[in-house]
């Protein structure tokens, strides 16, 4: 059996105050990479000036992969500290490398 590629997380929402939702995200994931040493996070903000709503895209990397406890745990934090900066809902993408 081949063993799968370790798991990448793509998490975009959209957002009314990116400066405040920026500076949010990066706390979570500083906190989340505290507690697991080895996570690499990497937050994105779509390039459009004259949108209404800026686009925020959070990625989580571990060399092992990003396993369901992981995800678990960053869906726990980001209910606690995201909300409130959240316009809509949080949308999860899995993606593996290709081998």
């Amino acid at each position: 059996m081949t063993a799968l590629a370790p798991r990448e997380l793509y998490i975009y929402w959209k957002t009314a105050h990116r400066a405040a939702a920026i500076a949010a995200a990066r706390a979570m994931q500083a906190g989340l990479c505290d507690r697991w040493p080895q996570m690499q996070a990497e937050l994105l903000w779509r390039d459009e000036p004259a949108a209404p709503l800026a686009t925020l895209m959070e990625v989580y990397r571990n060399p092992g992969g990003v396993t369901p406890e992981h995800q678990a745990d960053i869906e726990r934090h980001a209910a606690q500290l995201l909300a409130t900066h959240l316009t809509g809902t949080r949308h999860v993408e899995v993606f593996c490398a290709a081998r």
